[in-house]
């Protein structure tokens, strides 16, 4: 085998393991999408690889080419549900540094604005990405652990990484004297958590749309959360009017 052969032969098999990899991949992706949507729809309880299946139309044997079993495949979401709520973090954080580059601002005031704006993302995702919300809902809702403990440290790893930008604006804030001095882990877990238990009243507000309005009650709760941490009120009340005024632009 001469040596033009044996590299256009290499080269063919690259591109072939390439393709079988972007299939496998793709096939992965189709999977978990309807695996996200049924769970959504019926609960975990009612969840299993037949399920999706018979939404494929193909053996549910099919299915352990790609994970071995229903444990796998939950987990599988769990860190996809993550790693795609910590991107859109990132990217939605990318926009709004732009739009306040526009603006003059202390660094009391932006940073503030970053804060509440973390808080308004995470109110908005219920409706923006209702399965993919939902999913995460269920895993945090239910008082029993659905991942096994050989699938925690993977899943640790993007939901760790989402919780360390949240916890750099904490930080950063008690270094520009936005907030008191104190810890930025404790202060994002807190945030974090009392904003999925006002989520939590969506489930409700089929019986009172007003009463049970969460973003509305969440905005509510992330701003004597921030001025329990030494904010300045007059200082978020302009934090506030300049995200109000950002949003309405957009």
């Amino acid at each position: 085998m001469n040596t033009v052969h044996f590299l256009n032969v290499v080269h063919e098999s690259g591109a072939t393991s390439s393709r079988s990899a972007r299939k496998r991949e793709a096939r992965q992706n189709q999977i978990l999408e309807i695996a996200e949507r049924l769970i959504a729809e019926e609960g975990i309880e009612s969840f299993s690889l037949h399920a999706v299946a018979r939404e494929l139309d193909v053996v549910t044997g099919t299915l352990y080419r790609y994970f071995p079993n229903k444990d796998a495949l939950v987990a599988a979401l769990h860190r996809r549900a993550i790693a795609d709520l910590h991107q859109r973090f990132g990217e939605h954080a990318r926009r709004l540094s732009c739009e306040l580059d526009r603006v003059e601002l202390s660094h009391e005031v932006r940073v503030l604005t970053e804060l509440c704006a973390a808080s308004r993302f995470y109110l908005d995702l219920p409706e923006q990405l209702p399965n993919r919300f939902r999913f995460v809902w269920l895993m945090l809702g239910d008082p029993r652990s659905l991942i096994r403990p050989e699938d925690v440290p993977k899943s640790a790893v993007p939901l760790l990484a989402f919780l360390s930008d949240v916890r750099a604006l904490f930080e950063r804030a008690s270094k520009l004297g936005a907030l008191s001095e104190g810890s930025g882990l404790d202060r994002t877990l807190v945030f974090w958590s009392a904003q999925q238990g006002v989520v939590q009243l969506q489930k409700l507000q089929r019986y009172e749309a007003r009463l049970f309005d969460y973003r509305r009650l969440g905005a509510q709760l992330a701003r004597p959360l921030l001025i329990g941490w030494g904010a300045s009120p007059a200082a978020l009340d302009r934090a506030e009017q300049v995200l109000d005024q950002i949003t309405q632009a957009n």
